[in-house]
């Protein structure tokens, strides 16, 4: 957990958070904030597909691997209103809008 800088205003320091399971809240919801997620899977892109769309919500989602053409076609199967192979989808915003 990174520092809460001094000041005026409300903030949250960076936070990774691991070893989640799928029934935290964490897991199931939209987190706004510097928040990372991490947690595990069987490593089968069936599996990566079933835990990314068991939500309600879905603004946005990102796929990483090393093999891209894997990464694309899992991505491709990912309900959410944007999601991005090997990057967050936003950082490309302003050469799509």
């Amino acid at each position: 957990q990174g520092p809460v800088p001094d000041g005026p205003g409300n903030f949250f320091p960076v936070t990774v958070l691991t070893d989640l399971r799928q029934d935290m809240a964490i897991q199931r919801e939209e987190t706004f904030g510097p928040v990372v997620a991490i947690a595990g899977f069987d490593g089968t892109e069936a599996e990566a597909v079933r835990l990314s769309n068991d939500t309600e919500y879905g603004l946005s989602a990102c796929v990483y691997s090393g093999d891209v053409e894997r990464a694309t076609r899992v991505s491709q199967r990912i309900r959410a209103g944007q999601v991005g192979v090997n990057n967050y989808p936003m950082l490309n915003a302003a050469l799509t809008c």
